[in-house]
């Protein structure tokens, strides 16, 4: 595959401490050039803010459910020593399938942007990894679409609809 001409400049002034970040990394990683490693750093960079944002509101949310589970688990003991453990049991299996369902997204989102920074660091031609790094987010989407379909069947009862995933 023909290289995309390279015809776009940008003066940037750095600090010798930045430009030290940049040459540190770029030899960690092995990158041929300062220009190929601060390319790389801004594909990674703009790869991370694209999902970071997703990243936190599912922290957050696998945060709330854990407190707001442990809450409502703790008020069901009763003061008087006796507990209604069938209720406790329907609670724990409702908490732990909404907390296993924000596991999984979350772990889904984390592993895709790490599988895309790893593959801007390894060894190749920029566009190469970058086609390579597209195809790791679009595998990720539809993985979680895959999850969210799965997680829908099972609240249904295991009927699987592919037409209503969305």
């Amino acid at each position: 595959m023909a290289k995309a001409p390279r015809e776009n400049r940008i003066p940037i002034m750095m600090s010798d401490d930045e430009l030290k970040s940049i040459d540190d990394w770029r030899y960690q990683n092995r990158i041929a050039t300062r220009s190929d490693a601060v390319r790389r750093l801004a594909q990674n960079a703009l790869r991370i803010d694209d999902e970071i944002d997703q990243i936190y509101k599912q922290t957050r949310s696998l945060h709330e459910t854990i407190l707001t589970r442990t809450e409502v688990i703790t008020d069901t003991l009763n003061p008087s020593g006796e507990t209604d453990w069938q209720r406790l049991g329907k609670m724990a299996l409702a908490f732990n399938s909404s907390l296993i369902q924000d596991i999984a997204k979350l772990t889904l989102a984390v592993n895709s942007i790490t599988e895309q920074v790893h593959r801007l660091r390894s060894d190749g031609e920029f566009i190469d990894l970058s086609k390579a790094a597209d195809e790791i987010k679009a595998k990720a989407k539809d993985r979680a679409k895959m999850l969210k379909m799965m997680f829908k069947a099972i609240d249904e009862g295991g009927h699987i609809d592919e037409e209503d995933d969305e």
